[in-house]
């Protein structure tokens, strides 16, 4: 994970919220709200950047759930390819949307 992030980047898992700041703090969030291994699918869709600006569009599947999740990452990425910042945008789907 200290791969990913710059020691500094912000995780917002919603867009209008602060957000997790920090390595450790960042993974205290993931595993606070971690789904169990092989609960999901996630299909990558579109791919944009704009110079540091990156975009990343895709599907969250939950077999067991009635609902998928449309996705919509922003990430900011440094020179070295590590997030500083990254976003997710998401909305439920009907099952039958997907």
């Amino acid at each position: 994970m200290r791969a990913l992030f710059t020691e500094d980047a912000v995780y917002r898992f919603h867009p209008w919220e602060d957000g997790a700041s920090g390595h450790d703090s960042i993974i205290a969030a993931w595993l606070e709200g971690a789904d169990s291994p092989g609960s999901w699918t996630f299909e990558r869709g579109g791919l944009a950047a704009d110079g540091e600006l990156h975009f990343v569009e895709g599907v969250t599947r939950y077999p067991q759930d009635e609902h998928d999740y449309a996705n919509l990452w922003v990430v900011h990425l440094t020179p070295d390819g590590r997030a500083s910042s990254f976003t997710e945008w998401y909305m439920t789907l009907p099952r039958d949307a997907a």
